[in-house]
């Protein structure tokens, strides 16, 4: 809403391909797919997205998918899968995509290894790794001292590495949706930090401002800069979301709780449902309803903790929904 009141030309840059449902998401909160684009379409001659959802197309030999492809206003590309000996789609391993042109032709090819990794493939026989795939997009969007880059959780780092190297003097604003670093060794899957906030710190020489949401995460973020030796980038408040309405209710389901959250190990959900479990030992009509959805192996993890402790009846996954009027019917928030 912020960026739509601008006169300055806005573009929304995927690093990937989204989804069709961040592509949804984005349109349904006035976000015109026109003004979408993805670094890995940019060969084709056409960034843009081309559509307010994509469309998945699936194709099987017998019963073992082979292929998918992705149509928006065109086809954008096509996945190809083999598959482990024996195993049906549940071992579909995505080995290489496509991506096509407007005619429908082959534009360069994306090949995976067994972990995921990629290399880049042109017609003309060039082969780009991941960094030199990014640097090459990001080239050719022809950044300026004149152009703001608002970063919002980037996921691959040789993309941050080229966005940083190629960014030709483009102010580089992050926004910090929370506090995602711990003491050190808190975590076992991170330092002290998840990837996106470790590689900012470490490079923050390059950074022009991090954008945080209250004045508390502000403060606690300039002593974590401090703390960890990096170099003391302006940081500013900008709370990114609100209410555009107080909502009150007198009578609250009484020992209510609820969470918030996409299912993600980082979220520590094993931690709130663990409490709630002792919890309810001194107080039994305690009780916790959980909103999201996410990772699915970690979704069936927490729900194994609830049926190993019998909590079932006490601690429920609602799933995915709008709770913008659900909140008024709690108790507690859980965070």
């Amino acid at each position: 809403k912020y960026l739509s009141r601008l006169s300055a030309d806005v573009i929304y840059v995927y690093e990937d391909m989204p989804t069709d449902r961040y592509v949804k998401r984005y349109c349904n909160l006035g976000i015109h797919h026109d003004k979408m684009i993805s670094l890995h379409l940019l060969p084709t001659g056409n960034a843009k997205i081309g559509g307010s959802e994509i469309t998945e197309v699936p194709h099987h030999v017998g019963n073992k998918l082979v292929a998918q492809e992705y149509v928006s206003d065109r086809l954008l590309f096509t996945d190809y899968y083999t598959h482990n000996q024996g195993q049906e789609d549940a071992g579909a391993l995505l080995c290489k995509r496509s991506f096509k042109r407007l005619d429908g032709s082959t534009a360069y090819d994306s090949m995976f290894d067994e972990k995921g990794q990629r290399i880049y493939l042109f017609p003309d026989g060039e082969i780009c790794n991941q960094y030199e795939f990014y640097e090459k997009c990001i080239e050719a969007l022809n950044l300026s001292k004149d152009d703001i880059i608002l970063l919002d959780r980037p996921n691959q780092l040789p993309y941050m590495q080229a966005l940083f190297s190629k960014s030709h003097g483009a102010k580089i604003i992050p926004f910090l949706h929370s506090g995602h670093y711990y003491e050190k060794n808190e975590d076992p899957d991170c330092i002290y930090m998840n990837k996106e906030y470790y590689f900012y710190f470490k490079h923050a020489n390059y950074i022009d401002t991090f954008l945080v949401s209250t004045q508390e995460q502000r403060d606690d973020l300039i002593r974590c800069l401090e703390e960890y030796g990096c170099r003391q980038t302006d940081v500013v408040c900008l709370p990114i979301c609100g209410i555009d309405s107080l909502r009150c209710q007198k009578n609250r389901i009484p020992f209510s709780l609820l969470t918030v959250a996409r299912h993600d190990p980082r979220k520590k959900l094993d931690i709130a449902i663990r409490s709630v479990i002792l919890a309810h030992e001194r107080i039994p009509e305690l009780f916790l309803d959980l909103y999201g959805r996410g990772d699915e192996e970690y979704t069936d993890y927490l729900k194994e903790i609830v049926v190993q402790n019998g909590a079932d009846s006490y601690i429920h996954f609602k799933g995915y929904c709008d709770v913008k009027e659900l909140y008024k019917n709690y108790e507690s928030y859980l965070s």
